[in-house]
């Protein structure tokens, strides 16, 4: 189905892939070495640290978890 929308988001698109302005995601080939990752969420190797999830589990016991609200409405805690 067309729209004025779609038209532009598929027009904008396709300009952008042209100009070599995508990106996509590549699967290492089999063999391929792994390169240092610093851009994930564990780039340190921390996540499993007994230390850490030691202090991780001892704060949840202290302040429990949730998703709590903003700062400007909960506070600091």
């Amino acid at each position: 189905m067309s729209s004025p929308l779609t038209d532009f988001l598929d027009a904008s698109a396709a300009d952008l892939a042209a100009r070599g302005l995508t990106r996509r995601l590549r699967a290492r080939a089999a063999g391929e070495t792994a390169q240092l990752n610093l851009a994930g969420n564990d780039y340190l190797g921390l996540s499993t640290d007994p230390r850490l999830v030691d202090a991780a589990v001892a704060a949840t016991r202290t302040w429990g978890s949730g998703a709590t609200g903003s700062r400007l409405v909960t506070g600091s805690t």
